[in-house]
């Protein structure tokens, strides 16, 4: 079973600890006075700066191996592809060079430590005298090293006998069986990685919140992420998360995504990557082998159901409806699944509803209609700004309605249709009307069926300039 991808590699690093267990007559008492439940510490042959500068040094490496490879179950070892193994071995190569001028730096000073922590504390120098090595010893403490092994198969001679060759076998199907489930891992857990982070981005930028520097830096770090770790070849996904970079290019900051154009560039470019995920689970799921459960099949079924938007958005397509057919054949309940996902709201969102349906208003031509949801409205009924997603949609679905409005005060906005506030206004449209213009009006943007844009004026201000734009449509 000889892997070609990477290889499993361990990091061993050794060092003179400088401390000592504390023991109860370091500190005048009897071992008979120290009860069992009680821990005593360590006692510091050097200085605590000496010992954190090598703890430092080896963590540094350990962080670089472990931010390009996997957790390998077996031997505690790291799986590293053979993509990023010259980059991961030049990191090494760095650190071991640090540690090793740290020990012999260390070394050559030990003497003169050792002599300044027995003059510091001179009532004690009998007791610690004892623990500190010769020099000679001493050298032999500190090292820095690595190993590379290539996965293949053990090997064994006939002639050792039945009971060698069952152990060979044995060993063979448990390392099978390990990597099986290793890479089947990787793969969802990848995805699932991806998926997160993109849904979390639109849904900040669904409900109104700032895209700020530490968003952008955490969709940056998962693309090089993945494109690093990407052994297995996933060109789809790579494909889109190319896209999503697209939108961050150059040296945009959260200043740049204060326009609505770029908001909803960069939460589409998000949506389409996270939408990809569950199907391509599905694909490397079955491509790797693995048995479906109805847990795992559960699992697949939700994440088609939910990035298909319940089988309506574009990315609806035959293969979409083939797997949740093969999962419902597995023993999925979708009546059960669609409860979970759809059926069921807090009573704080259902009341948030109610009194944003209470706060419907249409325009006099009947194309438009506005809901406004303000803090003070939150604040009632203890909910928070992503509760209002998906809200707009019964504003939409009004009959003879073309474009719905959706106004929503922002957190440092002022409660009240009267005083000027921070809004985010969300516009949909039935198609017919294109709402990225009416939302360039406003200095906003976004696509033709949703746009939205930000201002600061009063709610009812608004409202009257919305309903006088749509006049003419």
């Amino acid at each position: 079973m000889k892997y070609k991808d990477g290889v499993l590699m361990t990091v061993t690093v050794t060092k003179w600890g400088g401390a000592k267990k504390l023991e109860p007559q370091d500190l005048g008492l009897n071992a008979d006075e120290v009860p069992d439940f009680m821990r005593l510490g360590k006692k510091l042959l050097i200085p605590k700066e000496e010992r954190e500068t090598f703890i430092q040094t080896e963590n540094n490496a350990r962080n670089a191996l472990e931010r390009a490879s996997f957790a390998f179950p077996v031997g505690g070892a790291r799986f590293v592809p053979n993509k990023v193994l010259m980059k991961v071995l030049a990191e090494l190569e760095q650190h071991q060079k640090t540690y090793v001028d740290l020990a012999q730096s260390f070394i050559a000073r030990y003497q003169y430590i050792r002599d300044d922590m027995l003059d510091k504390y001179p009532e004690h120098r009998e007791k610690l005298e004892p623990y500190y090595p010769p020099v000679h010893l001493l050298e032999k403490r500190f090292s820095f090293e690595w190993a590379v092994f290539v996965i293949d198969d053990a090997s064994y001679q006939a002639k050792n006998g039945e009971e060698v060759a069952a152990a060979y076998e044995k060993f063979k199907c448990d390392l099978e069986e390990h990597f099986d489930k290793f890479l089947s891992d990787v793969v969802i857990d990848m995805r699932f990685q991806v998926q997160e982070t993109c849904l979390k981005i639109a849904d900040r930028i669904k409900a109104g919140e700032i895209i700020n520097a530490h968003s952008i830096s955490a969709v940056r770090r998962m693309i090089d992420k993945f494109n690093t770790l990407n052994f297995i070849g996933d060109q789809t996904i790579e494909e889109k998360l190319n896209d999503l970079r697209g939108q961050l290019n150059g040296s945009k900051t959260s200043e740049d995504f204060k326009d609505e154009t770029a908001r909803q560039a960069l939460r589409e470019a998000a949506e389409a990557v996270a939408r990809q995920a569950a199907e391509i689970v599905y694909r490397l799921i079955r491509a790797l082998g693995v048995e479906l459960d109805r847990e795992i099949a559960t699992a697949l079924y939700t994440g088609i159901l939910t990035d298909t938007g319940s089988f309506r958005f574009s990315n609806t397509n035959a293969a979409a409806f083939a797997i949740a057919r093969e999962m419902t054949e597995l023993g999925v309940d979708p009546y059960r699944v669609a409860q979970h996902v759809f059926g069921s709201y807090s009573l704080g969102r259902i009341k948030l509803l109610n009194l944003a349906l209470n706060s419907i208003e249409i325009s006099r031509n009947g194309k438009l209609s506005i809901m406004a949801i303000t803090r003070r409205m939150l604040d009632e009924t203890g909910t928070q700004p992503e509760d209002t997603d998906g809200i707009i949609n019964y504003a939409r679905r009004i009959e003879d309605v073309k474009v719905a409005a959706l106004i929503q005060e922002q957190a440092n906005g002022t409660a009240g249709t009267d005083s000027r506030t921070h809004v985010h206004v969300s516009l949909r449209s039935d198609g017919t009307v294109d709402v990225a213009a009416m939302a360039g009006a406003f200095g906003g943007g976004g696509h033709y069926s949703a746009a939205g844009f930000q201002v600061e004026a009063t709610i009812a201000d608004i409202k009257s300039r919305l309903i006088d734009w749509v006049e003419n449509i």
